[in-house]
């Protein structure tokens, strides 16, 4: 895959990002374009895709929490730390296993 990729909102990308056509018109317009193509948004996220071959589990569980560790310039929200977790709510959630 090309550097610039993810910077080319034209380039597909996959199935699971597209958007459904917001009027009757759009729809027709995708309907008659046998070139139309799934997922022309910009990625949300890398790819995961055989993450286990390529790291550890403890890795992953550190880039997880705060990714700005592994590159500053990371953006991911930032969910864990919250105060609202320490209640018996929040604590019935408690950790989750990576599946791998």
């Amino acid at each position: 895959m090309p550097r610039n990729h993810r910077l080319r909102r034209t380039n597909p990308i996959g199935p699971d990002l597209r958007l459904e056509p917001a009027t009757a018109q759009q729809k027709a317009a995708i309907d008659a374009d046998p070139n139309q193509v799934a997922g022309r948004m910009r990625k949300v996220g890398p790819s995961l895709a055989h993450v286990s071959l390529k790291t550890s589990a403890d890795w992953l569980a550190r880039w997880i929490r705060k990714p700005s560790d592994f590159r500053p310039t990371t953006r991911m929200p930032q969910f864990f730390d919250l105060s609202n977790q320490g209640d018996a709510h929040g604590k019935s959630f408690g950790p989750v296993e990576i599946a791998r």
